[in-house]
């Protein structure tokens, strides 16, 4: 065999052992960060309203401080496997490294706990570029955003954990490819609407009563919301805006996928 083909070979499946470690690393550190930010995000909201002991506040910023170390760790390993990558010109390993690279910078920002409309979107399609590298032809997904709500203000990393959700419970529940509608548009003169929508299977019946009454049960606590991605968004929405507008609504649409909507004042 020549020369030039083994090598070729080697690239290759080194390339694919790449992308198999990558992919690993990727979505456990998703699910780890998505899950640490939103729950310190929703404390740095308690503490407005219930002023959260200071003991408390103490542990959560030294728990804080030793994953952004770990994040730093991270970080160092992505610029391994980008440069791994970059010489063996597997360009989706490394456009999937950037990516990564930028979403936790944007999440490990955490003094902020609010953004633009467009800081948002943006966050929100590194992570579905991800999510389409890793499936391929399964996943497709469109987005708008009407050109009034780019400058609004909203809520930190509100809308990835919507998109992670609809990914993770479409393709638990069909098994098949999936596409991911998402639209922010503006309903009147100081609300904005957005909707993510799949063409799944939708949640049952018995999930959206489910759902719903975890929603609207009166007088819970974070405690109760933190374990679950959709009641989470919907404690950080209802705690920081007290229209009854504010919140999730979950149903499944006419054409049979999940949709959750929610909407935001136009803050600007």
């Amino acid at each position: 065999m020549p020369a030039k083909n083994i090598i070729n070979r080697w690239k290759s499946s080194l390339k694919w052992k790449l992308i198999s470690i990558f992919l690993v690393i990727v979505m456990f550190n998703l699910v780890v960060i998505g899950f640490f930010v939103n729950r310190y995000v929703a404390m740095a909201i308690e503490k407005d309203s219930i002023q959260l002991s200071r003991l408390i506040l103490k542990q959560a910023n030294l728990n804080l401080e030793r994953y952004l170390g770990e994040i730093e760790q991270f970080m160092f390993t992505l610029e391994i496997i980008n440069s791994m990558a970059s010489q063996i010109h597997a360009t989706d390993i490394e456009q999937m490294t950037v990516d990564l690279a930028n979403l936790f910078r944007y999440t490990a920002n955490y003094k902020d706990t609010k953004a633009t409309i467009r800081d948002e979107v943006e966050h929100l399609q590194r992570y579905l570029h991800i999510i389409q590298t890793r499936y391929g032809d399964k996943f497709t997904y469109d987005l708008s955003v009407e050109e009034t709500c780019w400058k609004a203000v909203c809520p930190k990393v509100i809308l990835q954990p919507l998109a992670e959700n609809a990914v993770k419970h479409g393709f638990e529940t069909s098994g098949g490819a999936l596409h991911l509608s998402v639209a922010i548009r503006k309903i009147e003169e100081q609300w904005i609407e957005v909707c993510f929508a799949d063409n799944g299977m939708g949640f049952s019946e018995d999930k959206i009563r489910e759902l719903n009454d975890k929603l609207y049960r009166q007088n819970s606590h974070y405690s109760d919301f933190q374990r679950i991605g959709l009641l989470n968004i919907h404690y950080r929405l209802t705690t920081q805006y007290t229209s009854h507008k504010a919140g999730l609504r979950i149903r499944n649409s006419d054409s049979g996928g999940a949709e959750v909507r929610f909407c935001l004042p136009m803050n600007l």
